[in-house]
C-alpha cells in the first residue's frame, strides 16, 4: 500500500528547547512506541496543495563559525500536486554592518527553481521531483521518521530518558541506521506521551554526501486543528567543503498561517 505523503519537505531544521532530566518511563516497551508513533504518522490526512507564509534567515559562517553575512528573506511557499514553489515578499542582506535589499534578486532565483522543478517533473516524472527540489538536497519528513514497517527493520532504536517539549512530556528515542549511507536518516526523536505524535527531531545523514562534512537538522512539527502534521520551525548548520571554497551555513525558517486546500494555489 502507497504511503501517504506528509505535508512540506523539509531543506532546514530548528533550535529545539527541552527540559531533560526526567527518568525514563518504563510503561510501553520501545516496540509499542515505535507501532504506536507509525499508525500515528499513517493517520494524518494527505497534502496535495497548501499555502505557507515562512521567514527565512540565512546565516554565512567564518572558519570559526562566526557570521559574515545574514539574509532574512519573507515569503509564501506553496506545494501543488508535489510542484513547490516561492514567492518572495521581501529580502534584505546584511554584510559588514551594510544592510541593502536583495528582493529582486532572489525572487529571480524563486522563479528559475520553480521552472526547474517543472521541467523535471516533465522529463522524470513525479517520483524523480519529490526526491530533489532546484538542484538542493533535501528530504521530506516521511524521509525523516524511521517508524514505519518498512524502515524500522534497517534502524536500531535506544530509548533514552523521558523529556519534556514546553509542557508535554516525551519520549525520547534514538535511531541508529545500520548502515552507514547517505540514503538514511538518523537521530533522536521526541515523542509526545498522549498522542504519539513526533513534536521534534534532531537528525543527520548516517554517511554525509560527498563534500559534505556537517549536516546537522532540528525541526519543531505541530498537528493543525484539521489534522495536518506541518513543519513549525526548522533548523540546520552545514558545512560543505569543496576543492577551491568551503561553505559554512546556518538556515532557520519559522512557518505560519498555513492554507490547505483540495485544489490548486
Amino acid at each position: 500500500m502507497k504511503r501517504r505523503k506528509l505535508a512540506w519537505s523539509v531543506g532546514v531544521g530548528t533550535a529545539l528547547i527541552i527540559v531533560a532530566g526526567v527518568a525514563s518511563s518504563q510503561d510501553m516497551s520501545d516496540a509499542e512506541i515505535i507501532g504506536k508513533v507509525a499508525e500515528r504518522v499513517a493517520s494524518y490526512p494527505e497534502v496535495r496543495y497548501m499555502e505557507v507564509k515562512a521567514v527565512s534567515t540565512m546565516v554565512e559562517m567564518d572558519k570559526q563559525w562566526k557570521p559574515k553575512k545574514e539574509i532574512v528573506v519573507k515569503k509564501i511557499m506553496r506545494m501543488n500536486d508535489g510542484l513547490r514553489s516561492e514567492e518572495i515578499l521581501s529580502a534584505r542582506q546584511t554584510e559588514k554592518g551594510n544592510t541593502k535589499d536583495v528582493t529582486a534578486e532572489h525572487a529571480e532565483e524563486a522563479r528559475k527553481n520553480a521552472e526547474k522543478a517543472r521541467r523535471r517533473r516533465e522529463e522524470r516524472g513525479r517520483e524523480a521531483d519529490e526526491d530533489h527540489s532546484g538542484g538542493r538536497r533535501e528530504f521530506s519528513m516521511e524521509q525523516m521518521f524511521p517508524f514505519g514497517e518498512d524502515k524500522r527493520t534497517r534502524y536500531d532504536f535506544v530509548r533514552r530518558n523521558d523529556s519534556y517539549v514546553g509542557r508535554r512530556t516525551v519520549y525520547v528515542l534514538e535511531a541508529k541506521a545500520k548502515t552507514r549511507s547517505d540514503k538514511w536518516i538518523e537521530g533522536l526523536y521526541y515523542i509526545d506521551k498522549k498522542t504519539f505524535d513526533v513534536l521534534q527531531a534532531e537528525v543527520h545523514f548516517a554517511k554525509n554526501p560527498r563534500a559534505v562534512k556537517r549536516f546537522e537538522m532540528e525541526a519543531q512539527f505541530q498537528v493543525l486543528p484539521e489534522g495536518y502534521l506541518v513543519l513549525a520551525r526548522s533548523r540546520v548548520r552545514i558545512h560543505v567543503g569543496l576543492v577551491i571554497k568551503n561553505i559554512r551555513m546556518e538556515a532557520e525558517e519559522t512557518y505560519s498561517d498555513y492554507r490547505i486546500s483540495d485544489e490548486r494555489f
